[in-house]
Formats: C-alpha cells, structure tokens, sequence
C-alpha cells in the first residue's frame, strides 16, 4: 500500500525536481509491466539525491522538522551543532528538492518540501527493523 501511495505521488511531482520518479521508474516496473531502464545521467540524478540521505546530520534534520517549520536557530539549538554546520547541511536538503525555504525578514524557516522524503526515511527504518527481528535470537524454555 505505501509503496502504491509512493508511485502515485511521485508521478505528480515534476520531473526535474522530483527524483523519486525517477528511481522508482529505475526500480520497479512501469504501467506496462515491462522492466525499464534509466540513462545513466537519470541514474546519477537519482544517485545524488540518495547521497543526500547519507549524512547523520541530514537525518537529524529531517527528524526535527517531521514535527513541523523551524527556523535555523531553533534548528542549531535542537541539534547541538553549529550554524555554519546546519546552514551547510539544510542547503544540501533544499538543493534536492527534499525541504522548502522560506525567508521573513532576517530569518529563515524550514520545512519538509517534499513529503516523499519521509516515507522513503519510514520505508529504510522499516525494513532495518524488519531485519533486525529476523536476525534476533529467540530464547524460550
């Protein structure tokens, strides 16, 4: 069921800023239930934007702003790290397409620009959790 939600959203986003149709369209099947292929440059697009989910701090970033807009202040105090750090990190995540930006006066306020984002973070930690309990020892006597 996520994974049909996921498909239906991605193709609502545009192409250029929405890389998750890309990869899903790179993974899985299309309508016709034929395998299809991406161009490398559409691969390293898609490629990109995983690299952008690798970073710890990203992902703490993400985590923070699940709960709604922050500002870059809020943001540097919520996460213990420095302004440069987290302006560094939150210009990575926008770039992508990942988080919006929006300015009032002097001050910026984040916020997830692409929901997606957090369903492909819920879809990674489920299957971790998933593996984890197939690999656990069980006990009993």
């Amino acid at each position: 069921m996520i994974l049909e939600r996921l498909t239906m959203n991605a193709c609502k986003f545009d192409e250029e800023k929405n890389v998750f149709r890309l990869w899903f369209e790179a993974i899985f099947r299309d309508k016709t239930g034929m395998s299809q292929k991406q161009s490398l440059a559409a691969l390293e697009k898609i490629a990109r934007s995983f690299r952008a989910l690798s970073e710890p701090t990203r992902l703490m970033l993400l985590q923070e702003l699940k709960a709604g807009p922050k500002t870059v202040n809020e943001l540097v105090e919520l996460c213990g790290l420095s302004q440069a750090n987290i302006s560094k990190q939150l210009a990575v995540l926008r770039d992508e397409g990942f988080l919006h930006r929006e300015q009032r006066g002097t001050t910026a306020i984040y916020s997830i620009g692409d929901p997606m984002v957090m369903e492909l973070c819920k879809l990674m930690c489920d299957g971790m959790n998933r593996r984890a309990k197939e690999r656990a020892i069980h006990f009993s006597i």
